[in-house]
């Protein structure tokens, strides 16, 4: 009895003192949600720059050897991180290969917007599984949570309970903050928008705002003259008043277009940690809020 015993307590022990949990995540935001749900269980690291387009991140050796001495991969999945498939290939690491437990797509399960019915380069960069930008509704980033939560106790069965509380703690922050967010977005006005990329049609949908057109031609297709002068005379009949877009596109096109409607450019990240003011999901969305009211 007292070998069980002291054999009990030493397992005890060895779960207490076990190293963190090394993660690879494709994108800092799932960074941040996986260190909500992770806590001191979790040591993780992105790949992708906070202030970078996710859809063209260049493989680099560093992030070989990152991915080689993970034991989990988090992606968005829904093909906006395909350089992440590249890298998971060159690492050779058999934990986060597709189908094992070490591999997890936040996106599962959730249901998407913009899913296209034909399949063609013609219409630019097109995302088959639908638009791949879900983050930018906290409703979905719970579903998001639950399947990184769900990952993590796949790899760590004994912190399940740990794991299991943190998404509880996750979702409850998310809910109180949605009501500050809703009464914010229902403040602000002019509701009408033109973006630059098709990424904000779920923080569209959850806040109330009306994406009447992009500034690129097609997904990923910058601008043509003839395409700008479009969006031109969309912006004058329509009443538009705001030009929302990421950090990292060229404002040539959206300056000229300002210059001639008076419309405002808004330009925010979209992922976490590219600005201070932005440096977790919470301050991320109340960030992009407070300049569309701006």
């Amino acid at each position: 009895m007292i070998y069980l015993k002291s054999f009990i307590l030493l397992g005890l022990s060895l779960n207490l003192w076990a190293a963190p949990i090394k993660i690879v995540t494709t994108l800092p935001v799932l960074k941040n949600i996986t260190e909500e749900i992770g806590g001191d269980k979790v040591s993780v690291q992105s790949l992708a720059d906070p202030g970078q387009d996710a859809h063209f991140v260049q493989p680099k050796p560093t992030f070989m050897k990152k991915l080689r001495e993970a034991k989990m991969f988090i992606e968005v999945g829904l093909d906006l991180e395909l350089w992440g498939q590249k890298i998971v290939d060159s690492a050779g690491n058999p934990n986060v290969q597709r189908g094992k437990p070490g591999r997890v797509f936040a996106s599962a399960g959730v249901s998407t917007l913009e899913t296209p019915a034909i399949l063609s380069r013609e219409y630019g960069d097109v995302h088959p599984y639908g638009n791949p930008h879900i983050w930018l509704d906290p409703v979905l980033v719970k579903k998001m949570a639950k399947n990184i939560c769900n990952g993590l106790v796949a790899v760590d069965l004994p912190n399940k309970a740990f794991y299991e509380a943190n998404l509880k703690i996750f979702e409850s922050k998310i809910d109180k903050a949605l009501v500050i967010w809703e009464k914010k977005a229902k403040s602000i006005a002019q509701k009408k928008l033109v973006t630059y990329h098709r990424s904000w049609s779920y923080f569209a949908r959850r806040f109330g705002f009306d994406v009447l057109e992009q500034i690129e031609v097609k997904p990923g297709i910058p601008p043509t003259p003839k395409h700008r002068d479009e969006i031109m005379a969309l912006i004058k009949d329509a009443g538009v008043k705001t030009i929302l877009m990421e950090l990292y596109y060229d404002k040539t096109a959206p300056e000229y277009i300002a210059k001639r409607t008076g419309v405002k450019i808004v330009q925010v990240p979209i992922d976490v940690g590219a600005i201070p003011e932005a440096m977790d999901y919470f301050s991320l969305i109340t960030y992009i809020l407070d300049k569309l009211a701006a």
